[in-house]
């Protein structure tokens, strides 16, 4: 016959530092959660949608809407999970941001809505920051429809010269600007400084 003697004292003593240590992980976890999303919220907004020029990788600042839309959330849930969302959040989101804004992230048909041609403004008529005035802003401009150059082009003249003002097109696809979006190359840049923070941050708990 084998004895064993169990001293529930121990059991309890434990069961406190368990719920202790989960305690601490919390408060080691939550910051160290924010700082890396804060990382990754400014990786989506200065390298992928701060770009000095749009490209297959990123596009341009213009207004810094689009930019300015991107944020974070850590929470916790049920008292055993602590998560972080981040992407184009409503709460930060200015003017059409959180509809455009996908459009770059997944990609997409773009197709007008009230007109009959999307009207895609030419360097003639953007500024340095690649913002440019609606095609109404130019009373005098008329349609020059010519083989070669898609559903035409809203121009103006100015003197002896023509000037392009819009390329006018029924639908545009938007490639998702990276490949994949920003949100998913921004956590893919800093996915192993992330993993070893919150590695660090439980250790820490732990060892208290």
């Amino acid at each position: 016959m084998i004895g064993a003697d169990v001293d529930t004292k121990e059991i309890e003593l434990y069961q406190r530092a368990l719920v202790g240590a989960r305690k601490r992980l919390f408060d080691e976890l939550d910051p160290a959660l924010h700082r890396e999303s804060l990382r990754i919220t400014r990786t989506i907004s200065r390298k992928y949608r701060g770009a000095s020029e749009t490209s297959l990788t990123a596009t341009r600042q213009g207004t810094g809407a689009l930019r300015g839309s991107y944020g974070f959330q850590v929470s916790r849930r049920g008292g055993s999970v602590i998560e972080t969302v981040i992407g184009l959040m409503r709460q930060f989101a200015k003017g059409r941001a959180l509809i455009y804004g996908w459009v770059h992230e997944l990609g997409g048909i773009i197709r007008p809505t009230n007109t009959q041609n999307l009207a895609i403004p030419l360097a003639a008529v953007r500024n340095p920051s690649g913002i440019a005035p609606r095609p109404r802003d130019f009373p005098n401009a008329f349609v020059l429809n010519a083989k070669g150059i898609g559903q035409g082009l809203l121009v103006e003249r100015r003197g002896d010269t023509i000037v392009p003002l819009f390329a006018l097109r029924r639908q545009v696809r938007i490639p998702a600007r990276p490949q994949g979006g920003a949100i998913t190359a921004a956590i893919r840049d800093h996915d192993t400084q992330m993993r070893a923070a919150l590695e660090a941050a439980s250790i820490r708990a732990l060892a208290a």
